[in-house]
């Protein structure tokens, strides 16, 4: 059976894909749900999974690394290898403005891209001369002042991911420090404090972030049944609790206690308020609490009184952002947030494909506190509390 491989519309306003690596190369033996290539959308990078196995093959021409195709357009086959398959024009005679490929690199062929860490390495360019990079990355690398130029990227074919913006950042910090030469002594009373270089330095942050698509039908449901007016209260309320019953269950922070708070905006600003005395409300409780805490928000933020790890919910879907990486305030902060609840396209248990709410939620921390692998799991299960509302009862 052949089967084709296209570019899938994945938002409403998508008209074209750009390849950013191929991860498999022609000829190749394909398992149905392996990674084909990663695609640049008009918002994110994704995999395009093949949806059968078999052989890869009649790759169209010029379908190549930084190559834009209109979406819908067949780029190529996964077949047996005897079956005879339609032979694809190259990509640059259908529509003028897909990118010409790199001239040293051989039409027609995918291209499978090695990470590259040589620190003398120039960063990777599309063929527009901008940096490769993801949205995220880019995002955090103006938040974070900076120069995506100067970022060697661990992606494929060296696109730079948030990590990589975050380990250049700390370089580049620890790198000024040691600039300062802070090499004096401070008098207090009869003692001296020792030299500042006798001092083992911190270890340089790690900052990571993890995200995830929730399907929010049911948290909607339950809003509407209880009839409440605001939505993104009651979701930042579930949210909330979610996130208390995830660190009880999944125990990611053995011998250190945690507190959750939330972020509310204010006139001037922001603020940020312990909630941990309100979580033994019911969801519609803290919901109305969050209510009153909005509408009396000053610009005074709550203290940390447990002294432990704490973990900060901040609703910016409301304004109507999708997603959201930002560095934690400092290596005890986990920064949880979420992005605007929206339909969007999902296959179901019957193959066909219905508009689903979906929420993304992204969890930012330092690997100082928390490790990836422990990361992953406690935002699986906040996902699952959240998903599946019953279970909080």
């Amino acid at each position: 059976m052949i089967v084709e491989v296209f570019v899938p519309k994945m938002s409403d306003h998508m008209a074209f894909g750009e390849i950013v690596a191929w991860a498999v190369s022609e000829g190749d033996w394909v398992e149905e749900g392996q990674t084909l290539l990663e695609l640049q959308t008009d918002k994110v990078v994704v995999d395009l999974e093949a949806s059968a196995s078999g052989f890869l093959r009649g790759v169209r021409p010029g379908v190549v690394a930084g190559a834009r195709v209109p979406v819908g357009e067949t780029i190529a086959y996964i077949a047996d290898r005897g079956e005879e398959i339609p032979a694809l024009s190259s990509l640059e005679a259908q529509s003028p403005l897909v990118a010409q490929a790199a001239p040293d690199r051989e039409r027609g062929a995918p291209i499978v891209s090695t990470p590259q860490r040589s620190s003398g390495e120039p960063p990777a360019l599309l063929p527009s001369g901008k940096v490769r990079a993801v949205p995220a990355a880019r995002r955090l690398a103006r938040e974070l002042g900076v120069d995506l130029s100067q970022v060697t990227g661990s992606g494929p074919g060296g696109r730079i991911r948030v990590q990589d913006v975050h380990e250049h950042k700390s370089r580049a910090t620890a790198a000024d420090d040691a600039g300062t030469g802070a090499h004096a002594t401070w008098e207090t009373g009869a003692a001296l404090i020792p030299d500042v270089q006798d001092i083992p330095p911190a270890p340089a942050a790690r900052y990571a972030a993890l995200g995830v698509d929730v399907d929010m039908t049911r948290a909607l449901d339950a809003s509407n049944a209880l009839d409440h007016s605001r939505t993104h209260l009651f979701c930042s309320a579930l949210l909330l609790i979610a996130c208390d019953r995830a660190f009880e269950r999944e125990a990611v922070l053995p011998g250190q206690s945690h507190s959750l708070a939330v972020r509310l905006a204010t006139k001037t600003g922001s603020m940020v308020v312990a909630v941990d005395a309100a979580l033994g409300k019911s969801v519609s409780g803290l919901a109305s609490e969050l209510a009153h805490l909005e509408e009396e928000a000053s610009v005074e933020a709550s203290g940390d009184a447990t002294g432990g790890v704490k973990l900060i919910v901040t609703d910016l879907g409301v304004y109507g952002i999708d997603d959201s990486v930002a560095a934690p305030g400092n290596e005890r902060t986990l920064g949880l947030d979420m992005g605007r609840v929206a339909k969007k396209p999902r296959g179901l248990a019957d193959d066909t494909i219905a508009l689903v709410p979906i929420m993304r939620l992204t969890l930012s921390f330092d690997e100082r506190t928390l490790d990836r692998l422990h990361g992953a799991r406690l935002l699986a299960s906040i996902a699952e509390f959240v998903a599946e509302p019953f279970l909080l009862l």
